[in-house]
């Protein structure tokens, strides 16, 4: 891809704002998280593109927080690309990305969780084996009913 065809990069304003009326249709909707995973929805709420591989990588978003997901090596290069990367949780090559986003939906009191639906289908079936390992259940779905509203080409960003 060329400078000349890369879509304009938001910036901070921009992107807390997709942040906040995620949050907004998260809360109407009942969701308390919400994964998003590498593709144009990563893309979309963090301005910068990332795309999956064997090694999971994503983020939760909940009410209150972003948690960016990744190996332990790659916290440099998720640093560098997304430096509002304030919270991240890491997994090394010997556990289960799974199991942590699992541990982490637990300790952050989720009990329903949406998920991007451009996950791949086999981190997808990974992660719902995790939660299902879980002491008190999870509900979890597609997060598309929540995200194509907000990115319809109709919808208009709040002015500041």
């Amino acid at each position: 891809m060329t400078i000349i065809s890369r879509p304009l990069s938001i910036g901070n304003a921009e992107r807390d704002q997709r942040l906040d009326r995620l949050r907004s249709a998260m809360a109407t909707g009942g969701i308390d998280a919400t994964l998003i995973t590498p593709g144009s929805n990563m893309r979309y709420f963090f301005a910068e593109p990332f795309y999956e591989s064997e090694r999971f990588v994503g983020v939760l978003v909940t009410a209150d927080r972003n948690i960016f997901i990744c190996p332990k090596f790659e916290e440099s290069a998720i640093r560098a690309k997304f430096p509002m990367a304030s919270e991240m949780a890491f997994w090394e090559e010997h556990e289960s990305p799974f199991a942590l986003i699992a541990s982490l939906l637990a300790d952050h009191g989720c009990q329903r969780c949406a998920l991007d639906p451009e996950c791949s289908y086999g981190h997808a079936a990974r992660l719902i084996d995790a939660v299902a390992q879980l002491e008190k259940p999870v509900i979890h779905g597609s997060a598309a009913s929540i995200i194509a509203p907000l990115r319809a080409k109709n919808h208009k960003p709040k002015s500041t």
